[in-house]
């Protein structure tokens, strides 16, 4: 059977609510990373059915750059009803958005306050992980908008801010400002801010602190990995 033959075999297995053990899915972006056309996600992310839009919405975010095509529909993710198809909606931005991009970025910067609280702490992971490039980009979009003024001066306390100003952005007393500090705590690699967020009295912010100490911890062990795996490789290739 063709690429294409199977990816609409897929497709229509996907529509038709027979995807739930993850196999399905798992094929379908395979079939995408050899060579079905991505705009066929489109039949997935366009339609009626949430937990369809939300299968296409976790595919796309697994297609990493080769994504970008797929740029307008992630602005209609980033406000999808369905919580998940927000959070892949997120990963996508991350990978394939550039600076010419500021509103899609500020949509997704703008989810930091997300009514949804496993939403907002992928929002926190976003504004971690960003470059300053994409932040700025966001930050310029939030500006021109003439609103969000809370979120536009907290991102830009992310941006320009020192470690010190991060810690009183922990402690703000809107939520706004603590979410964002966490953020620019985790890009700073400030465990000594987390590690007072972790005693916060807000429930939230020591929620998001324990996340935060993890993600570093996670981050850490492999960057040593890698490290290992090439002090591996070179020892390897001189040995030979």
């Amino acid at each position: 059977m063709s690429v294409a033959s199977r990816g609409e075999e897929l497709l229509a297995r996907v529509i038709a609510g027979q995807s739930d053990d993850g196999t399905v899915l798992n094929d379908l972006l395979t079939a995408f990373h050899r060579g079905f056309p991505i705009d066929r996600l489109k039949v997935l992310l366009d339609g009626d059915d949430t937990n369809v839009v939300r299968a296409g919405a976790w595919i796309l975010s697994e297609l990493g750059r080769r994504g970008r095509p797929l740029l307008s529909h992630m602005h209609a993710l980033l406000s999808h009803s369905n919580r998940w198809s927000r959070i892949s909606a997120l990963d996508s931005v991350l990978t394939c958005a550039s600076p010419d991009d500021g509103e899609l970025l500020a949509g997704a910067v703008g989810l930091i306050n997300d009514a949804d609280a496993g939403v907002r702490l992928k929002a926190v992971d976003f504004l971690a992980r960003a470059s300053d490039l994409l932040l700025e980009a966001a930050a310029r979009a939030l500006l021109s908008r003439n609103e969000s003024a809370d979120l536009s001066s907290a991102l830009m306390g992310l941006l320009h801010g020192s470690e010190e100003d991060a810690r009183v952005l922990i402690d703000n007393p809107l939520g706004i400002y603590r979410r964002v500090g966490i953020a620019a705590a985790m890009r700073r690699q400030d465990r000594t801010a987390l590690e007072k967020a972790k005693s916060s009295q807000d429930e939230e912010t020591r929620k998001l602190a324990d996340h935060a100490v993890e993600f570093l911890d996670r981050r850490e062990h492999w960057i040593k990995r890698g490290a290992a795996r090439g002090n591996d490789e070179r020892e390897r290739g001189g040995g030979g």
